[in-house]
């Protein structure tokens, strides 16, 4: 129940937060047209992160374009704070496997946003054990050639006859995340995946990054002493 309602707090939340501002006051910093803080003081829960960013008048980050996805990992990256994992504000915690960001804004499915990991291999391991034994001959070749198949003979009438086991090759398939896992049902930023989508637990603690909607150069009146641009060092790690 609780889930569900902070869920649907999530999705349909109203007020301030969708309204644009002029610019980017500290600790936000405009990052490709979004005023964004990435907080690094402290990591929290997905449901904590929500918080804090309602707090700062702003909502947990989204992503919905590849373009969007590249400046906010070059600004991580030239900003030396590659060492995080970053909540986004996706969730299918609400609907399984219907990814949304606040205001039922779709979280992009496929290329090039989600990580693509390899399953933990099922593939048996090789046998330890000789595929065949051989027989010695004596001065007289016996009657019958049994060779051992891991155990299982082969008679020399051929009445009954088992194939030998073969080892199979290491499996090489690859899987496009989100993986269905019920489990997992809030977006990040993985650092281990080189900055790709990942589903996560929502009880575990990463770092929130929170947005704003800048608006339009155009729209913008005179800009403030507190306002930033993306190449100001404004977030430390």
């Amino acid at each position: 129940m609780e889930a569900a309602v902070r869920a649907s707090l999530l999705l349909f939340s109203i007020g301030a937060l969708n309204v644009p501002v002029e610019c980017c006051e500290r600790p936000f910093v405009d990052v490709g047209g979004k005023c964004l803080y990435f907080e690094h003081q402290k990591t929290l829960t997905y449901f904590e992160s929500f918080e804090l960013c309602q707090f700062l008048d702003s909502r947990l980050g989204r992503i919905t374009t590849a373009a969007q996805l590249k400046e906010i990992v070059d600004f991580i990256q030239q900003n030396d704070t590659i060492g995080h994992t970053y909540w986004l504000g996706g969730t299918d915690e609400y609907s399984e496997d219907t990814w949304l960001y606040a205001y039922e804004v779709p979280v992009p499915r496929g290329s090039p946003f989600w990580a693509t990991i390899q399953p933990p291999s099922t593939t048996a391991q090789p046998s330890t054990t000789q595929p065949y034994t051989t027989q010695p001959y004596t001065t007289q070749p016996p009657t019958t050639i049994v060779p051992s198949f891991q155990g299982q003979q082969l008679s020399d009438n051929n009445a009954s006859t088992t194939q030998p086991s073969m080892t199979q090759p290491p499996s090489f398939e690859w899987q496009q995340l989100p993986d269905y896992n019920e489990a997992k049902n809030c977006l990040a930023l993985n650092k281990d995946l080189h900055y790709y989508f990942t589903d996560e637990d929502c009880s575990e603690t990463f770092s929130p990054i929170c947005e704003k909607d800048l608006t339009s150069a155009s729209e913008q009146s005179e800009r403030s002493p507190n306002c930033l641009g993306s190449s100001e060092k404004v977030i430390s790690s």
